[in-house]
């Protein structure tokens, strides 16, 4: 009993102690010295900085790029059209020298632009497994439906620019499926591969369209033989889906159709009462910069 007495007042005292710990009182929140761009930073700015960071201010008004993602589709297919030997090799070529945005495409001199390639992807669709009957043309057994993808994305020597050399290579064994769902069997970022100075991307020469980029090779193989899938002039034909994320440029110099029409009567916008009749909407010289992309209207 005397030891449980003496232990209460001590507990007591403790709990006193802790309650006149003093609350900390809400203030402002202010950076340390030196740091930068933090809330509450009233530090110098240099003035050559000092405009950058709004161009509301009116100094820059186009400065970027338009990313796009374009999807194409395609088949497969062997043909002999130029000799007894079957063409199965299919070369996807790009046309750089073009310009997607779609503004000043009349004016040679000012309407094209580099669109760029920046990462390419590739699809196949895979046969189906649940027929067990078929033809000279679509195999019957899944053993004989089964076909191996090569591709590879062709790049330039400098000192060979008319021979391709390959530089991202994929081999994909792409098996049948009863709920067909496509297999890739490519990607690559072009802005990697050809970011070293000693392989180039493999454009056209000679009499070949010079300013065309042969993105990627394909060919289908059979996976126990390595011949061609696909015998020649076959009627039968394998889906082929391509994705290519664009980098578009934004031309500084740009049209849209406007106009500016004067009259004296706020009620009526497009009525001359007493000046010049209405002008229709015309091209004009305008100056667009892209901010992002809206679904405001879905």
């Amino acid at each position: 009993m005397p030891r449980a007495c003496e232990a209460k007042p001590a507990s007591r005292r403790r709990a006193r102690a802790h309650r006149r710990i003093p609350a900390p009182r809400p203030g402002p929140v202010l950076p340390a010295r030196g740091l930068k761009n933090t809330f509450g930073s009233m530090g110098p700015h240099d003035l050559s900085t000092m405009y950058m960071a709004n161009p509301a201010t009116g100094a820059v008004t186009n400065n970027t790029e338009l990313g796009m993602r374009l999807t194409h589709f395609f088949d497969y297919a062997t043909s002999s059209s130029a000799g007894t030997v079957p063409q199965d090799v299919t070369n996807y070529w790009w046309e750089a020298y073009q310009n997607l945005f779609n503004d000043r495409s009349g004016d040679i001199n000012q309407g094209t632009t580099f669109c760029r390639v920046r990462k390419v992807h590739v699809w196949v669709l895979p046969q189906s497994g649940v027929s067990t009957t078929g033809t000279a043309s679509f195999p019957a057994q899944n053993a004989n439906r089964v076909f191996s993808v090569n591709c590879q994305v062709p790049g330039s020597l400098s000192g060979s620019p008319s021979t391709a050399v390959a530089t991202n290579t994929q081999v994909t064994n792409v098996l049948p499926q009863v709920d067909t769902k496509w297999k890739k069997v490519l990607t690559c970022d072009l802005q990697k591969t050809f970011q070293s100075a000693t392989i180039r991307p493999f454009f056209g020469f000679g009499t070949v369209n010079t300013t065309a980029q042969c993105l990627f090779q394909m060919q289908i193989l059979d996976p126990d033989s390595g011949t061609p899938y696909l015998s020649q002039d076959s009627p039968f034909k394998i889906q082929v889906k391509v994705q290519l994320d664009l980098d578009q440029p934004v031309l500084p110099v740009q049209d849209a159709k406007l106009t500016v029409f004067r009259n004296d009567d706020f009620r009526q916008p497009g009525v001359a009462f007493d000046g010049d009749p209405f002008e229709e909407t015309t091209e004009q010289y305008v100056q667009i910069k892209i901010t992002g992309a809206r679904d405001y209207m879905r």
